[in-house]
């Protein structure tokens, strides 16, 4: 046998455990790695929304376009700013060269497998002492395949998925910081926080640091020093610079979105766990399962937290050796230093739940937290902090197991573990048909023939069965302009045009959250949007009384829906005689409102958003006046006009307004305003004239300003730190 088998060999005999992690989660999922031909893992969130922006995403890279903007949902909105679409996380990438398919499925295993090594890795190498290889792995698998995960495969909730995924390893970086402090360990516990941002749904990166912050005021006290304090901060303020790429564009986004709208606590707190929930640690579908589901609301998918029985008791076997010690903390420490980890977790598992229970809890912490800190006044179901207690009780089950001296007990219990775990997940793996199999073909041509542009609107709730002839977020991949969408961060001045347009002095956003409120297809702002076809279910149909407004033009009772077509839509820039500016923003909701104004004629603009040239060069058009605009390029960051006009016009847009457009014309810098509450309008001089808009998001340059001056600071610190050591 050679030196290299034989090394090859010994490997495998000692260091087995190893392979379990990536056996197990092959074994889970390898029947829907290569599923047949127009089938995929389902992913309810990814088949509605998520799979189409990785499509427009690729097809946008590859054909040599950045994708600053998205014009087809909600009447235009930022792309990669959108923080649903991870717009710098690397391992999108795949997206470029695979099928969306299989990307989709490779990106996911990716996931789960970084979830579960994230868990070996802090109980191999973060913990002092650290546990055996097979509790290690074990809690990795409990980890990754616990019903935070797999239930969220269903559900499709990628995002998610890939933020909740680093979590161990920001957790592990910071103490192996505390631990041993040096320039290295630092860069690598801010690089590990970053990677989690870059990856998205930022709200993990917070609960993340919840674990820290917790951690490291347990860890200053067991070691009486400041220094993890101090070390956490840098860390924290280092993962901040190197995410500034996409945070600060991130943040500039969610700074105008709907998510500003001020939310009562109990909107938000719906979700909360109940007392009952928590049978479900034994009993997981006590409530039945993602489609029977009758426990509190919204869904299975948020309420689950199964970590195994075998998991369960051996996270409180952990804690029943290690509670006598707890009293003995100095003491302990010489003996057994796992005492302040397991303490950690064991308060990270409980505030978790004490979290999640919201205002179901003896006292609501979460709303303690909801009115002091600004972040969580954004942030929807309490539940959702079941994060926290999956990865602590997956680490406890980790300490327990390696509590287990009889190694054939041990590898017993770990058999009981997997299967149990692998069973559960499975649960939530179904290949169903890919969403464009079910897209009507008909109905997709129809939209995308003919001339324009012009926008579709889907006046009807985003779960009403019509969405399956033609999902909302699917005019992205068949470039078909779109009144709305479903997205959970929609642009506020466009929804609140949307209230205006429907007559309403306050704001949808309790009853419709991730799509615009349904028009009132009688108001003239249908027309002044660019919506020539409007699509209702048959069961709610408000369009049909309107015979000399809209013709009907496809009606198909399989699917369910009536298509209308417009007689009176606007083309998607037009020429009005005046700008009528009003004091404040409010009153220019007023006017919408009162769908009293020409639309034709004016467009409202408040006297803080328009331009000098509206204000003092007024328009000089009459009746008879010749204003001619001609759409020559529409691309997804830039549009040309060719203009001929005998008088000072007013050019308006059903284009959304949002920082990072400008315009010129004829090559000279030209002044943008909003009017009717959301959308782009400048003064159009007499004369011809090619008008051009251009999309530049400035916060994408300062970001990266930030993150490359990070990533300077730390090489030069590395280096200088790498010379004194050499010296």
């Amino acid at each position: 046998m050679s030196d290299r088998v034989r090394q090859f060999t010994e490997f495998i005999r000692r260091r087995w455990p190893l392979l379990v992690m990536p056996a197990v989660i092959l074994a889970v999922f390898a029947p829907f790695i290569t599923p047949p031909s127009g089938y995929l893992l389902f992913g309810d969130d990814f088949f509605r929304s998520y799979g189409f922006f990785r499509q427009y995403f690729a097809r946008s890279l590859s054909g040599g376009e950045m994708p600053w903007w998205n014009p087809y949902l909600f009447s235009g909105m930022p792309f990669a700013a959108n923080p649903s679409v991870s717009f710098w996380y690397p391992p999108n990438l795949l997206y470029l060269i695979l099928p969306y398919g299989t990307a989709y499925i490779m990106i996911l295993i990716f996931h789960i497998a970084v979830a579960a090594a994230g868990v070996y890795y802090l109980l191999r190498k973060a913990m002092r002492p650290g546990t055996g290889e097979l509790p290690a792995a074990a809690a990795g698998i409990t980890f990754a395949l616990s019903g935070y995960f797999s239930a969220r495969i269903w559900s499709g909730h990628v995002d998610t998925i890939a933020a909740q995924s680093y979590m161990p390893w920001v957790v592990g970086a910071m103490f192996l910081l505390w631990q041993k402090p040096s320039v290295r360990r630092l860069a690598a516990a801010s690089l590990a926080l970053a990677v989690q941002i870059y990856a998205g749904y930022q709200t993990m990166a917070m609960y993340t640091l919840e674990i820290v912050a917790l951690a490291v005021m347990l860890f200053s006290l067991y070691r009486k020093s400041l220094r993890p304090l101090v070390l956490t901060a840098a860390a924290v303020i280092g993962g901040l610079g190197f995410a500034a790429l996409q945070m600060i564009p991130n943040w500039e986004f969610f700074g105008r979105s709907i998510r500003t709208f001020p939310m009562p606590y109990e909107y938000l707190s719906r979700g909360s766990l109940v007392w009952g929930s928590l049978i479900q640690l034994l009993y997981p579908f006590h409530w039945g399962d993602q489609y029977s589901f009758r426990g509190p609301p919204p869904n299975y998918g948020e309420q689950a937290m199964y970590v195994g029985v075998v998991g369960i008791v051996l996270a409180v076997a952990a804690l029943i050796i290690y509670l006598p010690k707890f009293f003995e903390f100095p003491g302990a420490r010489k003996k057994d230093e796992n005492i302040i980890y397991v303490a950690i977790f064991a308060a990270a598992a409980v505030i978790s739940v004490w979290l999640a229970l919201g205002p179901n809890a003896p006292y609501d912490l979460n709303r303690f937290l909801w009115e002091y800190v600004p972040l969580y006044r954004g942030i929807r179901h309490p539940s959702r902090h079941l994060i926290q207690f999956v990865l602590a009780a997956s680490v406890l089950t980790g300490v327990g197991l390696s509590r287990v001296k009889h190694r054939f007990l041990q590898l017993m219990l770990t058999a009981l573990l997997i299967a149990d775990m692998g069973i559960f997940a499975r649960h939530f793996l179904e290949l169903k048909p890919a969403p464009e199999t079910r897209h009507d073909r008909l109905l997709v041509a129809g939209l995308t023939g003919g001339g324009g542009p012009y926008r579709l609107l889907q006046n009807f709730g985003t779960w009403v069965p019509p969405r399956d002839a033609l999902d909302f977020d699917a005019a992205v991949v068949y470039g078909i302009f779109s009144a709305t969408g479903y997205d959970p961060s929609i642009l506020r001045n466009y929804y609140e045009f949307a209230d205006a347009v429907n007559g309403n002095p306050g704001t949808g956003i309790l009853e419709h959250n991730v799509q615009i409120p349904y028009l009132n297809t009688a108001s003239p702002y249908i027309g002044f949007l660019n919506i020539r076809y409007i699509l209702v279910p048959i069961g709610y149909d408000p369009v049909g009384g309107s015979p000399d407004r809209y013709s009907l033009i496809a009606e198909n009772p399989q699917e369910g829906y009536r298509l209308y077509e417009n007689r009176s839509v606007s083309p998607r820039f037009f020429a009005v005689k005046t700008v009528t500016i009003l004091p404040a923003r409010s009153d220019v909701a007023a006017a919408v409102r009162s769908n009293t104004g020409d639309i034709s004629e004016t467009v409202y603009a408040a006297s803080g958003d328009v331009s000098n040239d509206a204000a003092t060069q007024p328009s000089d058009c009459k009746s008879g006046s010749d204003v001619r605009i001609v759409l020559s390029e529409y691309t997804v960051n830039r549009i040309t006009l060719k203009t001929q006009s005998d008088c000072n016009a007013v050019l308006a847009s059903s284009e959304v307004m949002y920082p990072g457009w400008t315009a010129s014309i004829d090559g000279r810098p030209a002044k943008l305003f909003e009017s009717n509450l959301a959308f782009r309008t400048l003064i159009l001089p007499r004369g011809t004239h090619t008008v051009e808009m251009r999309f530049v998001p400035r916060t994408v340059a300062f970001g990266l300003s930030i993150t490359f001056g990070t990533a300077l600071l730390f090489a030069f610190i590395l280096r200088t730190d790498a010379f004194r050591k050499g010296v």
